[in-house]
This record gives C-alpha cells, sequence and structure tokens, in this order.
C-alpha cells in the first residue's frame, strides 16, 4: 500500500492529464486501425479526407450543417467544399516565392 501511496503522490494532476489524453489518443489509432473508427486521429491510417479538413479549416468554412454525416462511408468533404465553392488549399509556398511575389508589385 505504501508503493502505490509513493506513486500516486508523484504523479502531479498535469502528468495525468497528459498520460489520460496519450492513452486515449493511442487508442484512436488503434481502433483506426483495426477499422473500428470511420476516421483516424491523427491521420495516420486513411487519410483521403485530411487534406480537405485542412482545407475547410484554412478558409474557415463551418463544418456544422453537415456534421451528423461528416464521418458517413459515402460522403467525401471534399466535393463539398468544391460545391460551396472554397478554393483549393494552398500547398508548398516559401518565402522565396513571397519576395518574389511582392517583388513583382
Amino acid at each position: 500500500m505504501k508503493h502505490i501511496d509513493y506513486l500516486l503522490d508523484r504523479i502531479t494532476m498535469y502528468r495525468l492529464v497528459l498520460y489520460i489524453l496519450i492513452g486515449q489518443i493511442g487508442m484512436g489509432v488503434i481502433l483506426a486501425n483495426f477499422k473500428q473508427l470511420h476516421f483516424s486521429p491523427l491521420a495516420l491510417g486513411e487519410r483521403r479526407e485530411a487534406l480537405a479538413f485542412k482545407r475547410a479549416i484554412d478558409y474557415g468554412v463551418s463544418l456544422a450543417p453537415i456534421a451528423s454525416s461528416l464521418f458517413a462511408d459515402g460522403f467525401s468533404l471534399n466535393e463539398w467544399l468544391d460545391r460551396q465553392g472554397v478554393p483549393a488549399s494552398v500547398m508548398g509556398v516559401s518565402k522565396v516565392q513571397l519576395q518574389v511575389a511582392a517583388q513583382g508589385r
């Protein structure tokens, strides 16, 4: 019993929350790899919609209207964003390209 008391005394609340978060993310990744979840918490499994989420976040699109069908098997966030007129994500922008564009003004 003293060993358990000593162990609990050494764990702070911040560590406890961190351990719980790591455990939940780990469990989510494991369940996603066994296809028990329709999405991967870290986009490690099936990444076909990961860039679509980035695109929605970048342009501040509200996903509230489609929240119920967001993780359904037949739903494509990319197609929905295209129908809403959301521009494609900007990928591969570097400082050199930005400097060249600024000099061209």
